[in-house]
């Protein structure tokens, strides 16, 4: 069984709205950064991030979860 992905386009995705949720959430204030790579993967955009350890890798992948509570991810690091 094949579940669609809901497309995202920019006029979809408010970031400001999203950092408040994220720290609503999970109690975490997103950089502008995680915020631009989780729009980007909202976007089916294919993204490369070269973070440091420790640097909010796993917070850019989460993000995108929130905006529907009926997704289904998986994450692999």
């Amino acid at each position: 069984m094949s579940i669609p992905l809901k497309p995202y386009k920019a006029e979809d995705i408010d970031l400001a709205h999203l950092s408040s949720f994220s720290e609503a959430k999970l109690g975490v204030k997103p950089f502008q950064f995680q915020l631009e790579i989780a729009a980007a993967i909202l976007w089916g955009e294919d993204v490369i991030a070269d973070i440091m350890t420790g640097g909010g890798k796993t917070l850019c992948l989460i993000l995108p979860i929130l905006l529907n509570e009926e997704d289904i991810t998986i994450i692999i690091e």
